[in-house]
């Protein structure tokens, strides 16, 4: 019995000192209550929890040691698990240093019972999570700083981790994704957010970033969550935490208006060497031409004089007059490449678009296939243009018969249509658009059911011969094109393969137009003396011949810095003055500005292998007598010089 007394007593007094060591090394204070809630027992550490003594806590209850309102909260916790003798754990409760500082204290405890059973109070820890308290609190405002200033950014934000889940997303993300906080909140992988098809591109660069630690940036298109999609370009890097990496954070920027300026930049590109093409090939064409009707000039007029001089039953005069019509076909070469140029020439007058279209109907439906529909829409009260009716027949016929080819062995419609727009009404964006002016047009609308056209092949449809035929020269369009701009207008093409096109033309509607009557008396003119000034020696020679055929004294000179001393010599003699526009040292306008300066009622008929307007652009209005373009007839010299000699 007494050796069970030994063992119990060296017993306890083990736990007792197992207890004292659990103490001393835990920074928990351990406390015990009896059943009054009154502190019995208290680690030596309470001064470290509160400031106090143990024997300054002894007696006291854990509500002595807190504010009146945090007593208040913590009894209506405490009260329902002491009456039900149950334990408690982590009850966060603040009390009061002894220095009035509050701390925060985690407190768990059990109820005890006595050797009979008898409730006596609780035994418990506290634990002082202060700071803790405050770096979960810091962490908290740095993250809601970080989410605030996410939130400023017009960029999207997002933070993913190792398995793909997004688990940040700034306001802006979620606005241009489609997705809410929620959706993040509930789940959100990474791949939801990328279109199928770069998804695969995607996650690799993603775990490249991972792998290599570098910041990369990459395109992709983005999904929304409605399933429409928007092209981002990303730039993310690693997230490390403790030494790991912990997944991805970056910004996403939406590039959608980025996209949309590359490409309206690469179609004013495209347009503009477009333009320059078409001024390049213009320029090209006009100055063969020009130089073509020169030779022509010479080659026209000696036949033409030819056939003049030839007795009528001559054997060669049949030859002459075959030479006089393949040089008029030449001739016929030489304006279609004007009409490219823009500086074919022009006859104007004022124009009813609608009845122009009426009037050469017939012929329309007999130049297209007979499996072709043509519709008309013309209304009678459109306003009038200024133009030249054979070129803009031309036009109509050029666009109606390419209508009918794109439409080929199939059955089709042709609808041409006419009417009056307003500027702000019209879309161009292709070739011409500089032409566009705030003003008022009236349009030709040919449309078709055709094959269409690729973007490709719309872009080269006005090269001068380009075509998708095995035969033909090409230029139909490629003159279209040349005759719109020398009207002032301009033309916008429509189409997609297998959806047929439409060509609409604009052109400015007239606001002035005057019509001059020509007197068309003949005139006794024998012992006139004429001046004629050209570079081209040919052409001068001719010139004169053809002159002297029509009973004129004739001066020549093909140096232009001659020209005046020749004319200040026989200025009462000479009538007036063939002059011709494009001369080296000087050109016709500063030769015409010196002649006028000698005589000022000078008459000097203009002549150049350019169209009229292109050639008097230097001149004002009346200034010139006339205009002849080459290569003329004797004929048509003669018109001209009645028409000036009667004015």
């Amino acid at each position: 019995m007494e050796y069970k007394l030994i063992e119990a007593e060296k017993t306890l007094r083990e736990s007792k000192d197992r207890f004292h060591h659990l103490v001393e090394v835990t920074s928990d204070c351990i406390w015990q209550t009896n059943e009054k809630n009154e502190y019995i027992y208290v680690s030596p550490n309470i001064i470290e929890l509160l400031g106090y003594k143990e024997e300054e806590v002894i007696g006291k209850t854990p509500l002595d040691y807190k504010s009146e309102e945090e007593a208040k909260r913590i009894k209506e916790i405490f009260i329902p698990i002491a009456e039900a003798r149950k334990s408690f754990k982590n009850i966060e409760n603040i009390n009061l240093h002894k220095n009035g500082n509050e701390v925060i204290i985690e407190t768990s405890g059990v109820p005890m019972f006595d050797n009979n059973g008898n409730y006596s109070g609780y035994l418990g820890i506290a634990r002082n999570i202060t700071e803790r308290r405050k770096s979960e609190k810091a962490l908290i405002e740095s993250e809601q700083k970080y989410r605030e200033l996410t939130d400023l950014l017009p960029q999207a934000v997002y933070e993913i981790n190792l398995e793909g889940n997004v688990t940040f997303a700034n306001r802006h993300a979620c606005e241009t994704s489609g997705y809410s906080p929620e959706d993040v909140k509930n789940g959100l992988n990474v791949r939801e957010i990328i279109i199928p098809e770069d998804r695969e591109k995607t996650m690799s660069n993603m775990r490249e970033i991972l792998i290599s630690g570098k910041k990369i940036g990459y395109e992709y298109r983005s999904l929304r969550k409605d399933g429409t999609s928007f092209p981002v370009i990303s730039y993310y890097s690693p997230i490390i935490r403790e030494g790991r990496h912990a997944g991805i954070r970056g910004i996403v920027v939406d590039i959608t208006e980025q996209k949309k300026a590359e490409e309206e930049r690469r179609k004013l590109e495209i347009q503009l060497l477009q333009a320059q093409k078409l001024e390049s090939l213009g320029i090209l064409a006009g100055g063969i031409a020009h130089d073509f009707n020169n030779i022509l000039t010479g080659i026209l007029g000696y036949a033409d004089l030819a056939i003049m001089e030839a007795a009528k039953d001559s054997p060669v005069k049949e030859y002459i007059e075959q030479l006089v019509i393949s040089s008029r076909r030449a001739s016929e070469l030489t304006k279609q490449m004007l009409a490219y140029s823009g500086m074919g020439k022009f006859l104007i007058k004022p124009i009813n678009l609608s009845e122009v279209v009426k009037n050469i109907s017939k012929l329309l439906e007999v130049s297209i296939s007979k499996k072709c529909l043509l519709t008309l829409n013309l209304p009678e009260d459109i306003p009038l243009i200024e133009g030249d009716l054979i070129q803009i027949q031309q036009i109509i016929m050029n666009l109606t018969i390419n209508a009918s080819e794109a439409i080929g062995d199939n059955n089709g419609n042709i609808t041409i249509s006419t009417g009056e727009i307003n500027y702000d009404k019209i879309c161009v964006s292709g070739i011409m658009a500089e032409n566009l002016k705030e003003e008022d047009y009236v349009y030709l609308e040919i449309k078709d059911t055709g094959s269409g056209m690729t973007e490709d092949i719309q872009n080269k449809i006005f090269d001068p011969f380009f075509t998708t035929k095995f035969t033909g020269r090409g230029l139909g369009l490629a003159a279209v094109i040349g005759i719109v701009r020398g009207h002032h207008g301009t033309i916008k093409v429509s189409s997609r393969p297998c959806s047929g096109s439409i060509f609409t033309v604009f052109f400015p509607v007239s606001e002035k137009f005057e019509i001059n009557n020509i007197k068309k008396d003949r005139i006794n003119h024998i012992k006139d003396t004429v001046l004629v000034i050209d570079d081209e020696k040919t052409v001068l020679s001719v010139a004169e011949a053809m002159l002297k055929k029509l009973e004129f004294n004739v001066l020549t000179e093909n140096d232009s810095r001659k020209t005046i001393d020749l004319f200040h010599k026989y200025k009462e003699k000479i009538s007036f003055v063939l002059l011709d526009m494009t001369m080296p040292y000087m050109d016709g306008s500063e030769v015409f500005k010196q002649l006028k300066s000698i005589k000022p009622d000078v008459k000097v008929i203009l002549t150049s292998g350019y169209n009229e307007q292109s050639a008097i652009n230097h001149f004002t209005e009346k200034e010139l007598a006339g205009f002849i373009q080459k290569p003329y007839s004797v004929e048509e010299l003669k018109q001209i010089i009645e028409k000036v000699m009667t004015s």
